[in-house]
């Protein structure tokens, strides 16, 4: 990794040239009060039992239900998440007062739905009658590349979930009605996974006494317990992030000009991040920046010019430029040349990225 450092006018804008970040097993998981879960991972928007909700930001591809108690099923929840492709998963009992694209389980199904994959499983009673066996309710695998997240609905411990082979487990752990924190520990020293997170405590029953009670008994199973989104704060303003070529053929001793605008209102130093540069060496680089006024509001314009000579011939990549700022993220398309072999040898000197 090289760190490209540059001071304009103030502003110390570094670039770091680094590899994709590899995703750590809970990326992507937000909790959302009691056993309510939305799960974000490959461009794949899932919920789980949604419920009181605050939001309705109607981003889900797939719904996903364990049984109809209503801290479980809430139709008004399901419609602030839903959008016109969502597919709703879940037992018969739980979809009679749902329209759109529905897809009744019951344990043992297992559904293909684009990226993702959910096995429905076994969620049950052994010592209580709140959730029978005979309903047969469920929870959830869910397949997502390679990691595999289990929900494990409202149950006990029981002896399906032996082997299940996940990642990542969401036990319940408050008890009255589930596991109580200790059988949850059960649980998980059953399922092994590499990580485990509790969950349906803080609303009806049970709180994070339980969910602490629970991390101290699953050791040495890493447990995570994950707090609820609060209010969001007024989102900044967005940056408008550009990357370009002055050409897209060229021979490898020609020099090829290339550019990263970054323009906004930007309030602190943002941190530009650039991969796929190996093929190419820097000549120089060189910095610009301009500044106007909009509806009372500074704009500034940061331009990041590099110029680069090919090190190989064939179908090149420059970026995708990543730019965070603010909380926020943003990434360019990235920019597909093509070297040809010239004349000439290739330019000498600079630095090998």
């Amino acid at each position: 990794m090289r760190k490209i450092g540059a001071v304009m006018s103030g502003l110390a804008l570094s670039v770091m040239l680094v590899a994709p970040a590899q995703a750590g097993p809970s990326d992507g998981i937000t909790w959302l009060g009691h056993a309510s879960f939305r799960i974000e991972r490959k461009g794949a928007v899932v919920y789980v039992d949604p419920w009181k909700l605050t939001d309705e930001p109607h981003d889900a591809d797939i719904v996903l239900i364990t049984h109809p108690h209503f801290d479980h099923l809430s139709v008004p929840d399901i419609q602030k998440v839903a959008k016109g492709t969502t597919v709703v998963v879940g037992p018969p009992d739980c979809l009679k007062e749902l329209t759109g694209d529905l897809r009744p389980v019951k344990p043992g199904d297992s559904l293909t739905l684009g990226a993702v994959t959910v096995d429905a499983v076994p969620a049950y009673n052994t010592n209580k009658a709140y959730h029978p066996k005979q309903n047969q309710w469920v929870g959830y695998v869910i397949t997502i590349g390679k990691t595999r997240i289990y929900h494990a609905g409202d149950t006990d411990v029981i002896p399906e979930m032996h082997g299940l082979l996940v990642d990542v487990a969401l036990l319940p752990v408050s008890g009255t009605y589930v596991m109580t924190a200790e059988e949850a520990a059960t649980a998980a020293a059953l399922i092994n996974p590499k990580l485990a997170i509790p969950m349906h405590y803080g609303t009806i029953i049970g709180g994070e006494a339980d969910a602490r009670r629970f991390q101290s008994r699953c050791e040495p199973i890493p447990v995570k317990i994950l707090t609820k989104p609060s209010a969001a704060a007024p989102a900044p303003a967005d940056l408008i992030v550009s990357s370009q070529v002055d050409k897209t053929r060229l021979t490898m001793d020609e020099p090829l000009r290339f550019s990263v605008t970054i323009a906004g209102p930007i309030t602190t130093v943002p941190r530009v991040a650039i991969e796929s540069l190996k093929a190419f060496r820097v000549l120089s680089t060189g910095q610009s920046q301009s500044v106007t006024v909009r509806g009372g509001q500074t704009q500034l314009a940061i331009t990041l010019e590099y110029l680069l000579a090919p090190l190989a011939a064939g179908k090149q990549t420059l970026g995708p430029v990543t730019v965070e700022h603010e909380g926020k993220r943003y990434q360019t398309t990235p920019i597909e040349v093509e070297v040809v072999a010239g004349e000439h040898p290739p330019l000498r000197g600079g630095t090998v990225l």
